[in-house]
């Protein structure tokens, strides 16, 4: 599977997610490899968005600051 497959494969999927929620919901899809770095198509980080990256980051924040640490 090329990239582009995963990435409209992602993509696909956000819109079944979306659905579940009511109307205006965003999704983002962030996949990390940790240490894989630059080694191949498939071994990169990618992100899979239909929103604006800077309220994605807000909401990354916010939940994160939600977080209860022990």
């Amino acid at each position: 599977m090329t990239l582009a497959e995963v990435h409209n494969e992602i993509r696909y999927h956000c819109g079944e997610i979306c659905d579940l929620f009511k109307s205006g919901a965003k999704v983002t899809v962030l996949v990390r490899n940790p240490g894989r770095g630059e080694q191949g198509p498939h071994s990169a980080d990618m992100l899979v968005s239909d929103d604006d990256l800077d309220e994605v980051i807000k909401s990354l924040e916010y939940l994160k600051a939600r977080e209860v640490t022990p």
